[in-house]
């Protein structure tokens, strides 16, 4: 190959792209060539590159004007599965950052419970156990709302929201280092009143004897059928209310640790379904009535009767 005497411009640069080898440029009488260290012409690559580019023009001008392939739609998809995917990424960034408020107490109780619906004496029931706290039956508040409803409300156990719970604890353990002023009893004394203060209810006994009763909420079932607003309990609904039954346990590890058999309560209620008032069917009625000629004599006969008489 002849090359003419003159060159036009001679430049040579080196370039070292992410997946890119070196290259060389020489331009030679205003003609471009491109080679890598290796000799090889790399002018081609650039020439696809610049199809490739023009490729996706033609993609984009046919999305405008035409249904997207099978291709774009998968692309697509990628794209906007990526995007979620990022989303979630700085929304769990943001969430590990925020701060967490812990509330120092609950008092709501939620009972488990048993419910289910028979036909007994020609009525529906609904029968609902809960297993409750251990303790007496006036702690309980039990009534239906809307005929559909069963709500509970458990008042706490005073021992349980009681000050000096941490100093008697101790003091049966032995603990001497445990008093009043520790940091542990001094923190739950201050809890302690502040569940008196903002869930307790002052009630009235009688002589004007005040006590307080501390509940927070109140548990809610959903009954199956609409029932009265009574509560019945008993093997036949004889009597008003609910009733407590102290179960024994069937616990044998606590047994063997406190030495006694203890107790578990069950809160039992059956909700029937209002009685229908039977219509009663009209009965037609019954009216004796002599009858008008029996035992009476004819009129004429009458009348003769009366005027033998007169001629006498």
């Amino acid at each position: 190959m002849v090359w003419q005497s003159q060159w036009s411009q001679l430049s040579c640069f080196c370039s070292a792209g992410a997946g890119r080898k070196k290259e060389k440029t020489f331009t030679i009488n205003d003609f471009e060539f491109n080679e890598d260290e290796e000799g090889e012409d790399c002018t081609a690559e650039a020439e696809g590159e610049e199809e490739e580019e023009d490729d996706d023009l033609d993609i984009e001008e046919e999305d405008s004007n035409s249904k997207p392939s099978p291709k774009q739609v998968a692309r697509k998809k990628a794209l906007q599965a990526k995007k979620e995917a990022n989303d979630v990424e700085e929304l769990t960034e943001k969430v590990s950052t925020m701060t967490v408020q812990s509330k120092p107490y609950d008092m709501s109780i939620r009972c488990p419970y048993i419910m289910c619906d028979y036909v007994e004496h020609s009525r529906d029931v609904v029968s609902v156990d809960f297993l409750v706290p251990n303790q007496h039956r006036r702690f309980f508040r039990l009534e239906i709302r809307d005929n559909k409803q069963l709500a509970l409300v458990v008042v706490i156990p005073s021992i349980f929201y009681q000050k000096l719970r941490p100093l008697a604890h101790a003091e049966s353990q032995g603990n001497k280092k445990f008093n009043k002023n520790t940091a542990k009893n001094t923190a739950f004394t201050k809890v302690c009143e502040k569940i008196i203060e903002e869930c307790g209810t002052t009630i009235v006994k009688g002589d004007e004897e005040e006590e307080i009763e501390v509940y927070e909420g109140e548990q809610i079932i959903e009954l199956p059928f609409e029932v009265e607003e009574v509560l019945w309990q008993g093997p036949k609904g004889d009597r008003e209310g609910f009733e407590i039954v102290a179960a024994e346990s069937e616990d044998d590890v606590s047994f063997s640790e406190l030495g006694e058999v203890t107790d578990q309560f069950v809160l039992s209620v059956d909700c029937v379904v209002p009685k229908k008032e039977k219509k009663k069917k009209a009965r037609g009625t019954m009216a004796k009535l002599e009858s008008p000629t029996k035992g009476h004599v004819d009129s004429d006969e009458e009348e003769e009767a009366e005027e033998e008489g007169m001629d006498e």
